[in-house]
C-alpha cells in the first residue's frame, strides 16, 4: 500500500513482535531488501520505516545502554521495561504512537 493512501491503518506489536522487527536493522538485511520481504509477509501495508524509524524519532526505541530500566531488543536497540507494547496507527501520511505500560 502507498504510504500517500488516506486509509487509517493500526498496528499493534509487542515486544516479541518488535525484536523481530529490529532484527533487521543492520546493514545487510537493509541492502538485500529482506526487511521489505519480511513486512509485506508478516505486516502487509506497513514498511520497516514506518515502524523503527519513528519509535527511534519518538524515543522509544533507544540505543542499548547499561540502564537496567530499558529491555534489549536486538541490533543495539533497547525498549522501556515498562512497556509491553506498541501501537502505531496510520492516518494518511501521519503515524500517531501509543505505548501500554504494565502499569496501564
Amino acid at each position: 500500500m502507498p504510504k500517500s493512501s488516506t486509509k487509517r491503518m493500526t498496528l499493534t506489536l509487542d515486544i516479541d513482535e518488535l525484536r523481530g522487527i529490529c532484527n533487521y536493522v543492520h546493514w545487510i538485511p537493509i541492502i538485500r531488501g529482506l526487511h521489505r520481504e519480511f513486512f509485506q509477509t508478516k505486516y502487509p501495508g506497513w514498511e520497516w520505516n514506518d515502524v523503527i524509524p519513528v519509535l527511534f524519532n519518538r524515543r522509544i526505541v533507544v540505543p542499548n545502554s547499561e540502564d537496567p530500566n530499558l529491555r534489549k531488543l536486538s541490533q543495539g536497540l533497547s525498549i522501556s521495561r515498562e512497556i509491553t507494547s506498541v501501537t502505531l496507527v496510520r492516518n494518511g501520511g501521519r503515524i500517531k504512537v501509543s505505548v501500554e505500560t504494565a502499569n496501564s
